[in-house]
């Protein structure tokens, strides 16, 4: 549900500040497997929820998979007609 989601992102905020990076990267995955499954892999929620998976990848230095994540939201974005939201993703 939306409310899980957004529990689990909070939560994985909560990790990402006392610097639990595995487990933030696992509440912010939990985020993207529920957008995609409520909203569609086109959605705007799901793309939100990959950018900030991506960013959060980035943070710790996991570069493949901050890239994967972030292009892919990236993408989603312009399918969207939002090309000037994603300059600070990159």
């Amino acid at each position: 549900s939306q409310l899980y989601a957004d529990n689990c992102l909070i939560l994985g905020v909560i990790y990402r500040i006392e610097g639990k990076n595995d487990e933030a990267i696992t509440e912010y995955g939990k985020v993207v497997s529920i957008q995609k499954q409520l909203n569609g892999e086109n959605s705007l929620q799901y793309a939100n929820a990959l950018s900030s998976l991506g960013l959060l990848y980035k943070s710790v230095g996991k570069t493949s998979d901050a890239e994967s994540a972030l292009l892919t939201s990236v993408n989603l974005y312009k399918q969207k007609g939002m090309e000037s939201d994603v300059k600070y993703l990159m």
